[in-house]
């Protein structure tokens, strides 16, 4: 990606803690970490992949462009044929990177000629949703940088500061986290005007231990605000509720919002939902409210749209503005609880991902939509990953839900989904369980008729969202 300043490798090196030898003149125009995407004077981050280490692609980057390869390992790239007067030779070249996205985020506040804030947003569920929400109402101060795909870690946020230029108004980052310390890692980086927490679910339980590390890895937001700048939290939930009371910057502002409370900063009223889920609510804020009405289903999408219009007010942005772009704003991100029809079959894709919570949510909106449907109730359903020890009790506890929203049929996609099949033989409901997604698109097909409603919902590893995209290529 292109940068908007031609920064010097020789002062870069200097400021990140590098060594670099060659031409004290050389400068860069870009950063990339992939040799396809490559431009005239970039600099190539050779990072360690799963199957390629970036060193050995030092030469061949060069080649093609690049004005200096980012390294931390000198041998390697060397090797590759690459000359080291055109290697910037670090200890860590990810935490390199996060540095080289700091210095450029200083820079670019120094010449920019917007007002540029820089908004953070965390949580188990949400995110990109709210961010999406946030990035239409932004758009009323200018021009907007946000989070794409799934660049919310030490890697891709970095990338995604680099993405900004003199014209931006608002840089929106999700920040996810599977350790703790991840959120500090990341607020470290750009020092954000606008922090968020707005939901902690048993996201990655598996990877943390606990919903009590998760917890405490997403109250690192509290400490990660900028001073002077504001703290945004969802205190419905009742693990971010206590962050309200913990230490931050000095200075910061908090605002508070909930779909279900009234004394808070920001809230909702009158909350109704459409046949497709689509709800309709009163905002209000301080002495003032407005309708509002959302075009993307789930009424849990309540919560991300207050907690959207709880950070473009504190950027300022009026009142009846934020409520008006919410209800012009649509899902801008796939596989996000997109609710459309495949001619006369309702389809709900939620694939993108899942955890016990988003995956409950999900199937409430099958029973809510499907209801209002004349054909089955279907529920293809992928394993939730990276959930450890409880994963066998979390995908059993599914049933419940499943029975209580009268499901028709199950399509339970990999490992893990065997708990939950093995749950419902139980209780006679109809099921099948299938060993990849393939097999699941097969059995779908087999199945499906017109007027069914069928949720598509599982964690991206298990593939559902690939059934997803061949239900939308069928047409």
């Amino acid at each position: 990606m292109k940068i908007v300043l031609s920064i010097s490798v020789y002062d870069l090196a200097s400021a990140i803690g590098g060594s670099f030898s060659g031409d004290p003149l050389l400068v860069f125009s870009g950063v990339t970490r992939d040799t396809r995407t490559l431009s005239q004077g970039d600099m190539f981050v050779a990072i360690k992949g799963e199957r390629v280490h970036g060193a050995d692609l030092a030469k061949q980057a060069l080649r093609s462009g690049a004005s200096v390869v980012l390294t931390d390992d000198k041998e390697r790239a060397c090797k590759s044929g690459a000359s080291i007067e055109q290697l910037l030779i670090v200890d860590d070249v990810i935490k390199a990177l996060g540095k080289i996205a700091t210095y450029y985020l200083q820079l670019l506040r120094k010449v920019t000629q917007k007002d540029l804030k820089v908004v953070a947003i965390t949580g188990s569920v949400g995110k990109t949703t709210t961010k999406d929400l946030l990035a239409h109402i932004c758009r009323y101060r200018g021009d907007v940088v946000a989070t794409e795909g799934s660049l919310n870690n030490e890697i891709g946020l970095p990338l995604t500061v680099m993405r900004a230029d003199e014209n931006t108004s608002t840089l929106i980052l999700e920040m996810g986290a599977d350790h703790p310390g991840d959120i500090t890692y990341l607020t470290d980086i750009v020092n954000p005007d606008v922090g968020a927490v707005i939901a902690i679910a048993r996201a990655h339980v598996g990877e943390f231990g606990g919903i009590e590390n998760i917890q405490k890895t997403k109250a690192e937001m509290c400490a990660g605000v900028r001073q002077g700048g504001t703290l945004v939290l969802n205190v419905g939930d009742p693990l971010i509720e206590p962050m309200f009371f913990m230490k931050r910057q000095k200075d910061v502002d908090v605002c508070t919002y909930a779909a279900s409370l009234s004394h808070v900063d920001i809230c909702a009223s009158d909350i109704v939902c459409d046949e497709y889920s689509r709800a309709s609510f009163v905002l209000h804020a301080d002495n003032v409210s407005a309708d509002v009405t959302l075009k993307i289903s789930g009424e849990h999408h309540v919560s991300n749209a207050l907690a959207a219009a709880s950070i473009a007010l504190s950027l300022g942005i009026p009142f009846d503005n934020v409520a008006e772009i919410l209800s012009e704003s649509m899902q801008m991100s796939p596989h996000r609880m997109n609710v459309h029809m495949n001619g006369l079959t309702c389809i709900i894709d939620d694939s993108y991902n899942a955890n016990p919570d988003s995956m409950r949510a999900a199937i409430k909106e099958l029973g809510r939509i499907g209801s209002n449907k004349e054909g089955k109730k279907i529920a293809v359903l992928g394993s939730m990953l990276e959930l450890g020890d409880d994963s066998a009790l979390e995908h059993k506890n599914l049933c419940a839900l499943l029975l209580h929203i009268s499901v028709d049929l199950v399509i339970g996609i990999g490992d893990d989904m065997r708990f939950l099949c093995e749950e419902l033989d139980k209780h006679g409901v109809r099921n099948t369980w299938c060993s990849d997604y393939e097999e699941g698109l097969k059995k779908l097909n087999s199945e499906r008729e017109a007027k069914d409603t069928i949720l598509l919902k599982g964690s991206h590893g298990s593939n559902v969202w690939k059934i997803a995209e061949a239900l939308q290529s069928k047409g």
